[in-house]
């Protein structure tokens, strides 16, 4: 009973007390408590029982106010107007409401304080707060924080050595956001700041232990969905530092819309840094592109002074320092100078290696090159290839089946030439060679379908003392020219002087010679070919041949004085050798017989001295002439008359020789 009565004084004390506080509450008509005894309670309740369940101090309320008030009205009281304490397990303070209402409300009214107005402290392990909503079909915040100021709604700090802020979800099936930040105002919705200079650490750190994106940046204004600076002009680090320890791209950037997948911008001037920079220490590609559409893989644009693309190998690098490859239909590479007024080259490459400045390489059936020149008004050259050294200026070789060179002109209108060759220099305007001793082929081959020659030689040069074409041959028994004529009825060879429509000489289908001017011969006689008995290498030029008896067209040597039968001398070197048969035929086993002309003779002082203008006849000495004796001279017997004088035993003089 006595309990009873304490709690009823305490409600009522509790109850004056708020009305102590409001002038607009009528104070209760109730019993009062006060005490100012320097130390002790206005009022003290306390339960014994160790298994009595009931709060010590109940206060309910049936009408509009509150079921309890408490008040400090001490200005100088630094002490809490609620303090409560447990030795228990249970929670310290805990307000419940099972109405509509909120279920703790904590204000300051002062404007002047700026204290917090709920301040939660732990010196255990446990959370100093814990704010948790158990109704699964509410859609509200476990926490709800709200400023009218200028501060944080939420100011997180962390003295110790644990984090200033944590949030997590549970539960495994859960697709909202762990957090949610969002601003209508015009400041950041997230702001990451490390303030230790010495802190190694990074800022913001963004983990995913599942299958989706770690962190992701989303815009729908016309901003960026991310941005990177450093601010520090004296740091070397990147404002952008991507890694990927798995399969996948370190940095992945795609655009659905129209605008561009990437941009890199060095926005300082004097900066000679790159705008992208790719480093690669594995075999893969450093930087790959790759175009799924109709457009370009790579495109690079310079605006400035500087090379579109710049490609460069170390000194230990033997591979090749741009590699392009295409698996479709169209070029692998594409070069093209837009700019009409351009004199630079398209493509320009320089060595200074002992390698090719350009190599072409092809595996399948096309051209390893092709060039054209798309302008009919173009004078320019297909290609021009041009040498400041000893080496050649355009060398083309193949190891295959094919000609090491092919120049045509498609074009039936066309005048010009289909090999056009000049030197400035001393050298040769042209040279062929065949280096094959086993060839057989012609080195220079000059043919047409058409009514033209098929070679013209010509010396501009009148002071020139060379001939137009010169003909050489190192072979013993090859021609060093040969002329035919295959239809039967044009002439082998045509000779003209100054007037080009006048001929000289010529050389008809079947070898017949026609010269203007006569022909004139190094030898002094006319010969003509003819058999001989026994071996040839039995005789010798010199020897006086009369006709064989016992074969048909062949000579002998005489050994008869005064022989009927005599023809001619062994010829030295005829100044004209006529044949019976065929020009192609061999002339072993004859000797050229001199029938008319100076020839050089073996004579004898058979019959005496011989005086220039004798006349000369066989004698009995075999292949020897002597002087004749007039009175013995008959018709046919008769060699020659001698031009020189002879008063050996036997030699060699100069005869005229005409057999009559």
């Amino acid at each position: 009973m006595r309990t009873f009565t304490l709690l009823v004084l305490s409600i009522l004390s509790s109850l004056y007390s708020f009305a102590q506080s409001s002038a607009a509450t009528i104070l209760p008509n109730t019993a009062t408590f006060k005490t100012n005894i320097s130390n002790g309670y206005a009022g003290y309740f306390e339960t014994n029982h160790a298994s009595n369940p009931a709060p010590v101090l109940g206060a309910i309320s049936k009408s509009i106010g509150p079921a309890g008030w408490f008040s400090i009205d001490n200005a100088s009281n630094f002490s809490p107007a609620i303090y409560a304490t447990t030795v228990g397990a249970g929670t310290t303070i805990q307000g419940r409401n099972t109405g509509t209402g909120i279920g703790a409300g904590f204000s300051i009214e002062n404007p002047s304080n700026s204290n917090t107005a709920l301040y939660a402290i732990t010196d255990g392990k446990g959370g100093a707060a814990n704010f948790q909503l158990n109704n699964t079909t509410s859609s509200v915040h476990a926490l709800n924080v709200s400023n009218m100021g200028t501060g944080f709604a939420v100011n997180g700090i962390s003295i110790g050595m644990g984090g200033a802020g944590r949030f997590e979800i549970s539960a495994a099936g859960n697709t909202a956001r762990t957090i949610y930040a969002t601003n209508k105002g015009k400041g950041r919705v997230g702001y990451f700041q490390t303030a230790n200079t010495l802190s190694d650490s990074v800022t913001l750190a963004a983990v995913s232990n599942g299958q989706a994106n770690a962190f992701e940046a989303i815009t729908t204004g016309g901003g960026m969905a991310g941005f990177f600076r450093i601010n520090s002009s004296f740091s070397s680090n990147k404002a952008l530092s991507v890694l990927s320890n798995g399969t996948g791209a370190a940095l992945s950037s795609q655009a659905i819309g129209t605008g561009r997948a990437a941009e890199f911008f060095v926005n300082a001037a004097g900066s000679a840094s790159q705008a992208v920079f790719a480093y690669g220490s594995g075999t893969g590609n450093t930087i790959e592109s790759r175009a799924v559409g109709s457009g370009t893989a790579i495109n690079a644009i310079s605006q400035g002074s500087g090379p579109a693309g710049v490609f460069v190998n170390q000194s230990t690098n033997s591979t090749t320092s741009l590699w392009s490859s295409t698996n479709g239909f169209g070029n692998a590479g594409n070069f093209q100078t837009t700019n009409a007024s351009n004199p630079a080259s398209t493509i320009f490459a320089s060595g200074s290696g002992s390698g090719n400045a350009i190599e072409t390489l092809s595996y399948g059936s096309g051209r390893a090159a092709y060039f054209f020149i798309d302008n009919m008004n173009s004078p320019a050259t297909a290609v021009l290839a041009k040498t400041t050294g000893s080496g050649i200026v355009l060398e083309s070789q193949t190891t295959g089946t094919g000609k090491a060179g092919h120049f045509q002109i498609t074009n039936t209108g066309n005048s010009s030439s289909g090999i056009h060759v000049t030197t400035d220099g001393i050298g040769k305007g042209g040279e062929f060679y065949t280096t094959n001793s086993n060839n057989a082929s012609t080195t220079l081959y000059a043919k047409t379908v058409g009514t033209g020659r098929a070679g013209h030689f010509e010396i501009e040069n009148e002071f020139a003392t060379n001939p137009a074409l010169y003909a050489v041959s190192n072979s013993s028994n090859g021609a060093a020219l040969i002329a035919q004529t295959k239809n039967g009825l044009g002439d082998i060879a045509i000779f003209k002087g100054s007037n080009d429509f006048v001929n000289v000489a010529r050389i008809n289908y079947q070898g017949t010679g026609f010269f203007n001017g006569g022909t004139q011969n190094s030898g002094a006689d006319l010969a003509e070919a003819f058999a001989v008995e026994g071996e040839k290498t039995d005789y010798e030029p010199g020897d006086v041949l009369v006709i064989s008896e016992n074969t048909d067209r062949t000579v002998e040597k005489s050994s008869q004085p005064y022989s009927t039968l005599v023809a001619g001398v062994y010829a030295t070197k005829p100044g004209v050798l006529l044949r019976e048969d065929d020009v192609n035929n061999d002339l072993d086993g004859q000797v050229p017989m001199g029938v008319v002309g100076v020839i050089p003779t073996k004579v004898c002082n058979e019959g005496g001295k011989i005086k220039r203008g004798d006349l000369l006849v066989t004698s009995s000495k075999a292949g020897y002439a002597m002087k004749g004796d007039p009175a013995r001279l008959g018709f046919g017997q008769i060699l020659g008359k001698a031009l020189q004088d002879f008063d050996g035993t036997e030699g060699k003089i100069k005869v005229l020789v005409n057999v009559r």
